[in-house]
């Protein structure tokens, strides 16, 4: 997309005076129209931290992920940090009277004395081929500084801090904007500049990988280049050499706009994406705009095509059954693609989140902040509806999402996942598929739960919630889906994946099958293993059809069904609760016999979120000796 400019972005570069889309604190008629509301709410937060203690992190907090697995003491502290650096800032636009300088000084000299920025869990992401993963990054060559996406983050909240009160922190002493500005240069200029084998540019030294880290910190370096980079030359270079690492995250997504990480992180990617690519049309003084690009329209429409019901969305991958970016940001991306049925759909959403004060704001901080400003107004815009969408069958990544009645949440929501189980963040869940009733849930995909070293190491397809056993697939002959974290690379994709997917859809009649076979271990007894996924709408009724043949049964065979309610087992049927909603009544051939168990999901914050205490699983186990058959499964909302 942007090849023809790479080397001509210098004829185009308008001076940095004339785009400058943040407001500092001398604009006081654009900080003085900020909504009442919203002022209040930031001046008491930037009170919170009037005396701020400014918690040291520790080389021992920094080595609790390498020692234990866990990055939470680590990341909360840094959290804290930011937090307070922001609300010190915005308490002090908005009141304008130096009662928070001292602490943005604090805050600021407290950043740049950080010896790093990254978080411990990507400290391994750089490795060196044979070198042993360090437990403390090496901040002694300085040219090889590795910029991680939260460490981006930071980035562009001191650049932020430096547009928005850098003539005051000045009048406090001109070294602190010194250090500042020294500081992004050697955490960010240089090392973006200098490295061209970080692994989110896909030249890894031992990772590589083009997924939401690279439009994530190309989005943070070039707000670090609007508000802090004035060379000519360098402003130049750091945008010609973002524009190609947009081109290698485009060349990447499928034209039909799947994102193949999720719902979950479509704003940090996607949403990084168009954020980029309205900072280089302003750059560019208007000259280079991609936005209404076919591929970028797709991708602005996907997170409406994952939508099931309010909050809820389809949360396969490591996405979250609840989205928690906020409807402005939706908004402002939809205003940013020209995209109406986002910005309506971002309306909807903001009726369901409510007032939106608390978001976070340190992630992607100069796109937050400017949000600011039209808080006011997008609060008061009129509310709509959701689309709702009948039918959604997004091809490459082979996700169905299909609704009883277009333009409700009311019957039956039925979505299938096809596709692989190798990629950045997925599960083993080819095949899975979930089921609302009256948008509400009721066979579930459990979610992603707190990060921990597990999650992205060898025993990843350990992880309960990322289990095939705890996804709605087959368990076959004591097998379950197959993902080697050591051995597997994006290229193998196209060997392990469903195959022979089809999915039509005629008048009230949906139905997709696949072949999932190649999902499996090579040793699993087991010759094909089809699924066919029907919806008929004038029955009111999905269906789900095992036509499978095996070498020979040894270990167990079973089908599950996660439920986020306690199902009830009656012979051959089951009940399944819905809370606020039609419950589900399953049908189960008499081949199948059930049985019931549960994972406790309370001391996982995230999951506990979405699902409460626990989540149930539905075994349905072959019968002994069953080597083939065609096994229908059918399921119906029970009114009344």
């Amino acid at each position: 997309m942007f090849e023809q400019y790479y080397f001509q972005f210098r004829k185009m570069v308008i001076p940095a005076d004339d785009y400058r889309p943040l407001s500092s604190i001398e604009d006081r008629q654009v900080w003085e129209k900020i909504s009442r509301e919203l002022s209040t709410f930031l001046v008491t937060e930037g009170e919170k931290y009037l005396d701020y203690d400014w918690p040291s992190i520790l080389a021992t907090d920094f080595m609790d992920f390498s020692r234990t697995g866990n990055r939470v003491l680590l990341e909360e502290k840094a959290g804290q940090r930011r937090n307070a650096l922001l609300y010190l800032t915005l308490a002090e636009c908005i009141e304008n009277k130096g009662r928070f300088i001292n602490g943005i000084v604090n805050g600021v000299w407290s950043t740049c004395d950080e010896a790093t920025w990254i978080v411990s869990a990507h400290n391994t992401l750089y490795p060196i081929p044979g070198a042993e993963a360090l437990k403390l990054p090496d901040t002694t060559e300085k040219i090889k500084v590795f910029i991680d996406i939260l460490g981006s983050d930071v980035a562009a909240l001191i650049a932020s801090v430096y547009r928005l009160v850098g003539t005051r922190m000045d009048e406090v002493t001109p070294s602190i904007n010194r250090r500042l500005l020294q500081t992004l240069k050697e955490r960010i200029v240089v090392p973006f500049l200098a490295n061209d084998d970080f692994p989110w540019m896909g030249n890894g030294r031992g990772l590589k990988y083009i997924n939401n880290w690279t439009v994530w910190v190309i989005s943070n370096i070039l707000s670090v280049t609007v508000l802090t980079v004035f060379d000519v030359e360098t402003r130049v270079k750091m945008v010609e050499k973002s524009m190609y690492y947009l081109d290698r995250f485009l060349a990447e997504c499928p034209d039909d706009g799947s994102y193949l990480e999720g719902s979950s992180y479509w704003t940090t990617a996607c949403g990084a994406l168009l954020d980029s690519l309205d900072m280089i049309r302003g750059l560019s003084g208007g000259k280079i705009d991609f936005i209404k690009d076919e591929k970028v329209q797709n991708l602005s429409s996907f997170i409406y095509r994952q939508h099931i019901d309010g909050n809820m969305f389809i949360n396969n991958a490591d996405a979250d059954l609840n989205l928690h970016t906020s409807a402005q940001r939706l908004y402002t991306l939809g205003t940013i693609a020209g995209n109406e049925t986002l910005k309506s759909f971002a309306l909807a959403l903001r009726d369901v989140n409510g007032p939106e004060l608390m978001v976070n704001r340190t992630t992607h901080p100069f796109h937050a902040i400017r949000e600011l400003f039209t808080y006011g107004s997008f609060m008061q815009l009129s509310s709509t509806t959701f689309p709702y969408l009948l039918h959604s069958w997004q091809g490459t990544m082979e996700i169905m999402c299909e609704r009883e009645f277009e333009g409700s949440s009311k019957g039956l929501y039925f979505s299938v996942k096809g596709g692989t189980n190798i990629g950045s963040h997925n599960h083993l869940d080819t095949g899975s598929f979930i089921i609302f009733s009256d948008g509400k849930p009721a066979i579930i995909d459990v979610g992603r739960g707190v990060y921990s070293v597990a999650n992205f190491g060898i025993d990843r397809n350990k992880v309960i919630s990322i289990s095939s056993e705890w996804h709605n697939v087959p368990y076959i002959c004591g097998r379950g889906q197959y993902l080697n974290m050591t051995k597997m690379s994006l290229a193998d994709a196209s060997m392990y994946r469903a195959k022979n997917t089809v999915y039509k859809s005629v008048g009230p009649l949906t139905e997709l099958s696949m072949e999932l076979r190649d999902v499996y271990p090579a040793d699993c007894a087991v010759k094909y293993w089809k699924r066919i996924y029907r919806f008929d709408r004038e029955k009111k009724e999905i269906t789900v059809t095992e036509d499978f043949k095996l070498t020979k049964q040894e270990g167990e065979t079973y089908l599950s069904l996660v439920t986020a309610e306690e199902p009830v087992i009656t012979g051959n049927s089951i009940r399944i609760p819905v809370k606020d909603g039609a419950d589900l009544a399953v049908v189960c051939p008499p081949e199948l016999m059930p049985e019931i168990d549960v994972y406790e999901v309370a001391n996982d914050v995230r999951l506990s979120k979405a699902w409460g205490h626990r989540v149930w699983r539905i075994r349905l186990f072959l019968k002994e000796n069953l080597l083939e058959g065609k096994l229908v499964l059918s399921f119906k909302q029970i009114r009344g």
